[in-house]
């Protein structure tokens, strides 16, 4: 919990998602049991994508990414990803073979919109005992938080710069469109 308190997790001037999502990522894969750990975000059109990942083999990401999809496809039927709750918000998930369990961890924005999720895997499933899933599960949890708070800090500057800058174009063009 102290490290994850310690993460900064502002994201750039440019606003770039996956240098927050890689540092994130190294961190809990450092600090805590689970050294597996990739952070989802949602793209463009709003699906799910591995932004970064730690320690994670290429046929453990791929189940990953293959579980984004699905939980995609539920979502936007109405439906909510299966797993077992674990926390607040946050639930154990099969992956198929070879990831194995893993606990997804949604990274929650204002007006109940999910941006993303950590998706957290120990190397074998003996690795981790209940009792301390549970306390990391809390600590994760209130990463995700932050994380939700950051993301939402950064699209309210984005919007700020971006506003001025259409007044900018708006104003230019109305004063050629009378030029011309």
């Amino acid at each position: 919990m102290e490290a994850y308190v310690r993460l900064d997790p502002r994201i750039g001037a440019t606003g770039e998602r996956a240098e927050m999502a890689a540092r994130v990522c190294v961190a809990i894969s450092g600090k805590s049991q689970f050294r597996r750990v990739a952070m989802l975000l949602r793209d463009a059109e709003a699906r799910l994508y591995v932004a970064a990942h730690a320690e994670m083999e290429p046929d453990v990401l791929e189940a990953v990414r293959q579980w984004a999809e699905v939980a995609q496809q539920r979502e936007l039927s109405g439906g909510l990803s299966a797993g077992i709750r674990l926390g607040v918000r946050s639930l154990v998930v099969c992956f198929g073979e070879p990831a194995g369990r893993g606990v997804v961890v949604p990274v929650w924005m204002e007006g109940s919109r999910v941006a993303g999720a950590l998706v957290v895997m120990a190397s074998s499933v003996l690795e981790v005992r209940r009792r301390d899933a549970h306390e990391a599960v809390v600590a994760l949890e209130a990463l995700a938080t932050k994380l939700g708070r950051s993301m939402e800090r950064s699209e309210m500057l984005m919007r700020a710069v971006e506003l001025p800058v259409a007044e900018v174009v708006r104003s230019q063009s109305a004063v050629i469109g009378e030029v011309a």
